[in-house]
């Protein structure tokens, strides 16, 4: 089974120990929490051992009077609230992929324990997405296929103080994958089984080598008896001896616990969550370091982590994969607040950084701030000098410009300028009227947006810039623009305002498809012919519709179609992948009629520079063919 490093959504926990009501959103590969000492950091990974067991940190079925919430059940005393007394934990999922068919993406699974049940309750949202049509199943099949992927997630949960049972049971649990992933009939013949999986521990050997440093080597049961048996691993020491792990110092031990438990989760054919608290406990700082690096560079592959920490080796905002959140005390209750949320933060929120250097009070990573700091303003200074240097280039820059509706645009007609001028650089630039950033996902571009830009140009402007709107509404609406522009020499589709530096043209129609002029949704895709918007790449294209065609007699509707031809159809959906994909792909004679376009640029372009004897005789004869209304 594909494994999903992101299981777990979010989780939510009611009335547990000192948590009344948190909810930790964003949950990554790794997650972890800080915060002083005492204040229950270490709650939000018991109450995930509880909802996965259902059993306590130390394996015994929970006495509520001793799990309650104090605040919840003081209210409850005081008869401020109503109602059965209960611990409620809520995790949200994201489904993994062998299950797709029969759970949603995301869905919800609650355990609830009431005062005077012993087992928890079982809760869920799938019939919310089976009365939505998200999940096409029934409940009973969705049931059943829950219950599956709850009993294929195993969590693992390691205490602050990591004894020696601790070390038993992980040992434990690694013996039995490495007998389960061997295929020999050890029952038949334990010296060939015990050949095969010294085979297979040499794997094991070598990757506690690679992440620790120490070399280790597993003591093999001799007999069939002993096969049963807890095997032991023995680590080499200064001088060539071998040593227990059991009785290698606690920072050695402890920096193979995570170690073997990745080598399981690896290995499984279960979904593995880990909570673990102090991971950096009797462990030296460079250790620390390594461990963390290694739970979000390699671990967090095969298990999600979740952890709690004091340490800045572990808290490291920069480091992607991993949410970082802040436990604090609000009263009696305990609350966690998502330092490194991808969702905006207030703007009154104090700065995460200086929040977790203030609560935890690390000089370590006072200093790192420090350099931090420095290197900011280094980077800042050095911005300014490349904005100077970009803002002289400006300055100097006397090119026109091409201004389009939107992003998409700009592709293509640079596409369209390359394959039909042979490769040679425009003499404009051609850009959005997009006013974001490249990095942006939306934009604030369009028709009204261009013809906002063409409006605000002034006489003083260092170059001209001629707007392309759209022939569809928006397009029309904003081409007309205002008084101050005016029909542009002999052009129908041309207009020039008073102080000569600013231009618009509305998208010529096609000479092959005249029809076009017709439609009010023209756009610059369909200057490409009917062939050329149908292309797919890896069977995906441009979402063409066909709008209703309608035959009618005086008011009433005799026949709806829906439309074929180009000027009765507008595009749904498609074109960021047509723009990037697709029109690179296609042939020079697609590009024909862009040069109609371009034609209109070089004539507007004219006037200010000398043309040369071959942008005279292109214009001319797109006069002559008529390409211009």
């Amino acid at each position: 089974m594909r494994k999903n490093p992101n299981l777990i959504n979010s989780v939510e926990v009611k009335y547990f120990r000192s948590i009344n009501s948190q909810r930790i959103r964003e949950c990554k590969p790794v997650n972890i929490i800080t915060g002083s000492n005492d204040i229950g950091k270490s709650n939000l990974l018991r109450a995930l051992n509880l909802f996965f067991n259902e059993k306590d940190e130390h394996g015994n079925d929970i006495v509520f009077r001793d799990e309650f919430s104090h605040s919840r059940l003081d209210a409850v005393r005081r008869e401020s609230v109503k109602g059965r007394q209960f611990i409620q934990i809520e995790v949200e999922f994201n489904c993994q992929e062998s299950f797709q068919k029969t759970l949603p993406p995301r869905f919800k699974v609650r355990k609830t324990w009431y005062r005077d049940s012993k087992t928890p309750n079982l809760g869920h949202d799938l019939e919310r997405h089976i009365a939505q049509g998200s999940l096409q199943t029934t409940k009973n099949k969705a049931e059943g296929s829950l219950q599956r992927f709850l009993n294929s997630i195993v969590f693992t949960y390691l205490p602050a103080i990591k004894d020696r049972n601790i070390f038993r049971a992980v040992l434990s649990e690694l013996q039995s994958v490495l007998f389960e992933s061997s295929s020999g009939g050890f029952a038949q013949d334990v010296d060939r089984f015990s050949g095969e999986l010294e085979n297979q521990a040499q794997e094991l050997r070598q990757a506690f080598l690679d992440i620790t440093g120490v070399d280790a080597r597993i003591s093999l049961p001799s007999t069939y008896a002993e096969l049963f048996r807890a095997f032991n691993i023995k680590t080499a020491g200064s001088f060539e001896e071998s040593v227990s792990l059991d009785n290698r110092g606690d920072g050695v031990r402890v920096r193979f616990l995570p170690a073997i438990l990745n080598y399981i989760a690896e290995r499984s054919p279960k979904l593995h969550v880990w909570g673990i608290e102090e991971p950096e406990n009797s462990m030296e700082y460079k250790r620390a370091f390594e461990l963390a690096n290694a739970m979000t560079s390699s671990y967090c592959h095969n298990a999600q982590i979740f952890l709690t920490t004091h340490s800045p080796a572990f808290i490291d905002l920069t480091r992607d994969g991993q949410s970082i959140y802040m436990a604090k005390r609000e009263g009696s209750d305990t609350i966690f607040t998502h330092l490194n949320s991808a969702k905006k933060q207030k703007v009154s929120q104090e700065d995460p950084e200086m929040l977790i250097a203030d609560e935890l009070g690390h000089i370590k990573l006072m200093n790192d701030l420090h350099e931090k700091l420095q290197t900011r303003l280094a980077a800042a200074e050095e911005a300014e000098k490349n904005l100077a240097a970009a803002m002289a280039e400006v300055a100097k820059s006397n090119r026109p410009v091409l201004l389009t509706e939107g992003k998409t645009d700009v592709l293509i007609l640079t596409e369209a300028w390359t394959k039909l001028r042979g490769g040679t650089t425009p003499p404009f630039e051609i850009k959005s009227c997009n006013v974001l950033g490249e990095e942006e996902k939306t934009d604030a571009a369009g028709a009204a947006q261009l013809a906002m830009c063409l409006r605000s140009i002034m006489a003083d402007h260092h170059h001209s810039v001629i707007g392309l709107f759209d022939r569809d509404i928006d397009g029309i609406k904003g081409w007309n623009l205002d008084a101050n522009f005016l029909k542009f020499e002999t052009y129908e589709d041309v207009k020039v305002s008073r102080n000569k530096k600013a231009y618009a043209i509305r998208l010529p129609v096609p000479t092959k498809m005249p029809d076009l002029a017709k439609s009010s949704h023209h756009c610059v895709e369909f200057m490409f012919p009917m062939e050329a918007l149908k292309r797919t790449v890896e069977e995906k294209g441009l979402r063409l519709r066909g709008l209703p065609v309608e035959t009618r007699c005086g008011n009433t509707v005799i026949m709806s179609i829906q439309g074929t031809e180009v000027w009765q159809m507008i595009i749904d959906d498609g074109k960021k992948w047509f723009a990037e994909k697709i029109v690179p792909t296609l042939p020079a004679e697609d590009f024909q009629a862009f040069e109609q376009i371009f034609c209109l640029v070089d004539a507007i372009l004219a006037p200010q520079t000398e043309p040369d004897q071959q942008t005279l005789e292109t214009v001319n004869g797109a006069v002559s063919e008529g390409i211009f209304a």
